[in-house]
């Protein structure tokens, strides 16, 4: 999946979900549905409120499950949190995001 396509298009984020995802974002929340609510405010201004890249990223050898991680940035560039996403391989061979979450800088 394109982060610049997950960044600018709220479909294109939840297809890159899996069928039960779960994120830390705005609280446990749990489902496509729930997912796709919080996110949506994220959505509605030309430019995304903020981007990320993973800056460090691991497979399992049996190539099924995997976990990224990097900073979060506002458009000025400037990095005020991390993200953790765990992403799991589907049959057709998809990468899809079982859980997500994020810690503001200096967090525990």
């Amino acid at each position: 999946m394109n982060r610049r396509a997950m960044l600018l298009s709220a479909p294109a984020m939840l297809a890159a979900c899996a069928s039960e995802p779960h994120t830390g974002g705005g609280g446990e929340l749990r489902g496509k549905a729930a997912i796709a609510e919080y996110w949506k405010r994220y959505y509605r201004a030309p430019q995304a409120p903020f981007s990320w890249r993973p800056d460090r990223v691991a497979v399992l050898d049996s190539g099924t499950l995997a976990y990224s991680s990097g900073p979060v940035a506002a458009p000025d560039g400037k990095v005020f949190a991390r993200f953790y996403s765990t992403w799991r391989r589907d049959a057709s061979g998809a990468w899809r995001i079982v859980f997500d979450d994020g810690c503001n800088l200096g967090c525990a």
